[in-house]
């Protein structure tokens, strides 16, 4: 599969199965057949989805079977129907082991995060933390009898177990904060957005909201439920960072890619334009007040 600034698509299977122990051997054959016949004259050709789409996935799986030997067809992979939910306390397979699931907001960790986490998992679990492709961390190793005083711990208060509903389906690029390319400041505008609809919406389900500040698609815009690109836009007051918002995008049993449904929306715009989708077509509700 492929995410940049002049594609977007999704890995396609190549109905092929094989032991763990062939991975290496696999991989060898793979990356040899693209360092051998790879595009390298033009940069933007220079993608390995390029050249499978000119051979073909038949002809390919052939090559590949040349180097590798005869390959077992899938004996049929099994998929989420909706994105995993990881957060809260989990048992493992392992009795009487558990897995916390922390939320860390836009994947911002500093140096101090860092090392709690570190000191928590040592404490508590096993002396491990595992990051997740959502940008959120997980301790595993946790016994029963530690749950209750690994919940009571005051870092849990900024990096939760249970999230609010917008904030944790969000995922962020870096931004212009760090990256060169990027058009957009896109993990403040992101956190601050999850921060103001949290406190004015009730979402029945987790909704994958991604941001990415440029095209080449880092923080995976197209694979969001909603996706936001980050571009520029000419305003009355000049030009103003802005973006491109997708929608429909889901992984799973049934991927897809989000279709583009609003160009080049201002950053002040932003909130108001997401509220309206999340309420049209994610169930998302006001939330109701009571008086004093």
């Amino acid at each position: 599969g492929v995410l940049s600034s002049v594609l977007n698509a999704y890995a396609v299977p190549l109905n092929a199965w094989i032991p763990l122990d062939q991975a290496c051997r696999m991989t060898e054959a793979v990356c040899g057949l693209w360092r051998d016949n790879g595009e390298r004259s033009k940069r933007p050709k220079g993608r390995f989805r390029f050249y499978l789409d000119a051979v073909g996935v038949e002809g390919f799986r052939a090559m590949v079977e040349e180097r590798f030997g005869p390959l077992e067809p899938d004996p049929g992979s099994v998929f989420n129907q909706q994105p995993r939910n990881l957060y809260g306390i989990q048992p493992q397979k392992q009795p009487g082991l558990n897995v916390a699931g922390l939320h860390v907001p836009v994947g911002r960790l500093n140096c101090g995060a860092m090392q709690e986490l570190a000191r928590l998992s040592r404490i508590y679990g096993c002396s491990e933390v595992r990051f997740t492709e959502d940008q959120n961390a997980l301790i595993p190793g946790i016994p029963d009898h530690k749950v209750e005083a690994f919940t009571a711990e005051p870092f849990l208060q900024r990096y939760p177990l249970h999230p609010r509903g917008v904030a944790a389906g969000t995922v962020s690029c870096t931004g212009s904060n760090y990256c060169g390319f990027a058009l957009t400041n896109t993990k403040d505008q992101a956190m601050a957005t999850a921060e103001a609809l949290d406190e004015t919406l009730d979402l029945p389900q987790e909704v994958k909201i991604h941001w990415t500040g440029c095209p080449n698609s880092c923080g995976q815009a197209y694979m969001g439920a909603i996706g936001l690109t980050g571009t520029k836009a000419k305003t009355d007051q000049g030009m103003v960072e802005a973006y491109d918002i997708t929608l429909g995008g889901s992984q799973g049993a049934q991927p897809s890619l989000g279709e583009l449904v609003r160009k080049r929306v201002p950053k002040s715009e932003v909130n108001a334009a997401l509220k309206k989708l999340l309420m049209e077509h994610y169930g998302a509700t006001p939330k109701t007040t009571t008086a004093a």
